[in-house]
């Protein structure tokens, strides 16, 4: 299949990290599975594939469905982004207007197979829930 990954937000992430229930993810990630109990799930790719790409990930022990954000609780709290969700393909220099996100959301709406649908739509506030916590943490 050409379609691109998507991503799908757990209720936790939802909830918790003003996350959009699905999104589509157009670049790069790896395929990482938690390994403990203290690791909390938030959001996972979903990929469609072919039947030869079925049978290039049953050969490869590569599951359709896998973890894009972990959130790690063993040693503190730690997030792990499962791909490149940070790399946006235009200039940000104007990202420190008050307000731009609410513009730049505005202008990505209808291209949402597009980095920067996804930096805007997902990352952004991603980030902004994690940074809250960091700082509820702190204080």
């Amino acid at each position: 299949s050409d379609k691109a990954p998507v991503i799908k937000s757990s209720d936790y992430g939802i909830k918790n990290f003003d996350l959009p229930s699905e999104i589509v993810y157009p670049y790069w990630f790896d395929i990482t599975l938690p390994d403990d109990s203290c690791s909390q799930v938030l959001a996972s790719y979903q990929i469609e594939t072919t039947k030869a790409g079925d049978s290039l990930l049953t050969a490869n022990k590569i599951p359709k469905t896998f973890p894009a954000i972990i959130e790690n609780h063993r040693k503190g709290r730690f997030y792990y982004l499962c791909g490149d969700f940070s790399d946006l393909p235009s200039k940000i220099a104007y990202s420190e207007f008050d307000g731009i996100m609410h513009i730049k959301k505005i202008f990505t709406w209808g291209d949402a197979c597009s980095r920067e649908h996804f930096f805007w739509y997902f990352y952004v506030p991603l980030m902004k829930a994690v940074l809250a916590k960091a700082c509820s943490i702190i204080s």
